[in-house]
């Protein structure tokens, strides 16, 4: 739509526009994964999420930037997918129960 951020300043079709719509789903991986694994704590994907953007105006990436931070991104969500296992990125009602017993 003209006069919005996406048209404007993205430009439908450019690497920013794709690294702009896909950040998102892949950082939802990530969020999922911490909040799972830090027995459901809210707080803990909320500091992830403010990490991620308080780092994103610390820092101001050039698109070459952009590209590598999405990548890294990218890499980190596969080798967490890999290396623990698709499981963690599910609610284990053992594990939840577990806890809400010791507490």
């Amino acid at each position: 739509m003209k006069g919005q951020w996406q048209h404007d300043v993205l430009k439908f079709g450019t690497i920013d526009f794709w690294i702009f719509i896909f950040s998102p789903i892949i950082l939802s991986f990530l969020f999922t994964w911490i909040y799972n694994n830090t027995n459901r704590s809210t707080l803990s994907a909320i500091l992830f999420h403010f990490m991620c953007n308080f780092t994103g105006y610390i820092i101001p990436l050039s698109s070459a930037g952009k590209i590598y931070n999405f990548l890294l991104i990218f890499v980190l969500s596969i080798l967490i997918i890999i290396i623990y296992k698709p499981k963690t990125l599910t609610f284990n009602k053992n594990i939840y129960y577990k806890y809400r017993r010791e507490t």
